[in-house]
C-alpha cells in the first residue's frame, strides 16, 4: 500500500513539474513576443523620424543659413554632463546671427 502511495506522489510531482515546465516556456515565448513587438515598434518610429528629419534637412530653401543650423542645433542645457565641452559662448553666437539682418546668408559660395 505505502509502494502504491509513492507512485501516486511520484506521477503527481512529474505532473506538477510537466506543467511547471510547460508554463515557464509559455512565459519565456511571451516576454519574447512582446520584446519582439516593442523592437519592430521602435524601428517603425525611427524610419518614421529619420525620413521625416531628412526632409526637412535637406530643404534649402526655408529660412536662411543661420534658421537651418539652429534647426541642426541641440539646444537642451548640457551642464549636467561634465565630460562634454562647453558649447554655450557658440550656441549664442548661432542665436545672435540667426537674429542679426545684416549677416551673411552663405557660408560658402558655390
Amino acid at each position: 500500500e505505502w509502494r502504491e502511495r509513492q507512485r501516486r506522489d511520484c506521477r503527481a510531482r512529474r505532473g506538477s513539474e510537466q506543467r511547471r515546465l510547460e508554463t515557464v516556456v509559455r512565459a519565456r515565448e511571451a516576454i519574447d513576443d512582446e520584446y519582439n513587438e516593442k523592437k519592430q515598434k521602435n524601428i517603425e518610429e525611427n524610419r518614421r523620424h529619420e525620413s521625416a528629419y531628412l526632409a526637412t534637412r535637406n530643404d534649402t530653401t526655408s529660412g536662411t543659413v543661420w534658421d537651418r543650423a539652429m534647426r541642426e542645433m541641440d539646444l537642451s542645457n548640457l551642464k549636467a554632463n561634465r565630460n562634454v565641452r562647453d558649447t554655450t559662448r557658440l550656441k549664442q553666437l548661432m542665436l545672435d546671427l540667426k537674429k542679426d539682418s545684416k549677416a551673411p546668408e552663405t557660408i560658402v559660395s558655390v
